[in-house]
């Protein structure tokens, strides 16, 4: 099924995950309970013939001087390979530095993507620590007939979001290294969309560049391992496939000490 000739009706920005899901993955609908066990083999499905068509990274940032205000990208790799949306779900734990916003990355600015929308969802908490989650979607086109966008991605890596981070109006941080990681709350989270809009693409392989603390394991959600083996509905003609690697990413801390001005001086004698 066409994104476009689904979202032909009006509908309201609460609503438009939903009707992504509907519209663009036949194969998640019509599934049963998912079970514990399928939670511990969600990354079962990855075969030999199943080569990522994307691959999404969250950047890594050094800070020096234990505070931050700063941007980090969420990039996009695909080999060429277009894509027409994607709905990607991010958290951080603890309360050392928060994301304040999430702005549209490189993608959507020069293709002149027709939709964006960013909002922090409801956090958890895990082990006593704070989880800010933030969900975002994007479409390169809303209805038909309107031009449509300029391109529905770019021939290199570049950038689907910019998260805005700060350390301001939090604790004092530690030397330590922080991740900011992918989450899923459902199925529908950290998809992407291929260009025709009958191919769904689901976690494939979920690399962390940082170790959390935090142990977010749900029965099957919330996870951070990516999407659990239900997700995908046996014989479904257009079901999702495995094809998106996610790699976590995060901001390191380093205290930065200064040379002591009096040791590196010569004694008088």
């Amino acid at each position: 099924m066409s994104i476009m000739r689904c979202l032909k009706s009006n509908i309201t920005l609460d609503r438009l995950v939903a009707v992504l899901v509907v519209c663009l993955a036949p194969g998640l609908l019509g599934l049963g309970p998912i079970t514990a066990a399928a939670q511990a083999d969600n990354a079962a499905e990855v075969s030999s013939d199943s080569a990522p068509l994307y691959t999404v990274t969250i950047e890594q940032l050094l800070v020096d001087d234990m505070r931050v205000n700063d941007t980090l990208s969420v990039f996009l790799r695909t080999d060429g390979v277009p894509l027409a949306g994607f709905d990607l779900k991010l958290a951080t734990v603890g309360d050392f530095f928060q994301i304040v916003e999430v702005l549209p990355g490189e993608i959507h600015d020069s293709c002149n993507w027709e939709f964006f929308n960013a909002r922090r969802a409801q956090g958890v908490a895990v082990d006593g620590k704070p989880v800010s989650i933030w969900q975002t979607v994007a479409l390169a086109e809303m209805l038909s007939g309107k031009g449509g966008p300029a391109c529905f991605g770019l021939e290199r890596e570049a950038s689907l979001l910019k998260l805005v981070v700060t350390s301001e109006f939090g604790s004092l941080v530690p030397d330590t290294a922080l991740p900011i990681f992918f989450i899923w709350e459902d199925c529908s989270d950290n998809t992407i969309s291929g260009k025709g809009g009958d191919t769904l693409a689901l976690s494939r392989r979920v690399i962390d560049y940082y170790a959390s603390e935090a142990h977010i394991t749900g029965n099957p959600f919330p996870t951070v391992t990516g999407a659990p083996r239900d997700c995908i509905k046996a014989g479904t003609i257009n079901r999702p496939q495995r094809r998106v690697d996610f790699i976590n990413g995060g901001i390191e801390f380093k205290l930065r000490v200064e040379p002591d001005s009096i040791s590196s001086g010569t004694t008088a004698e």
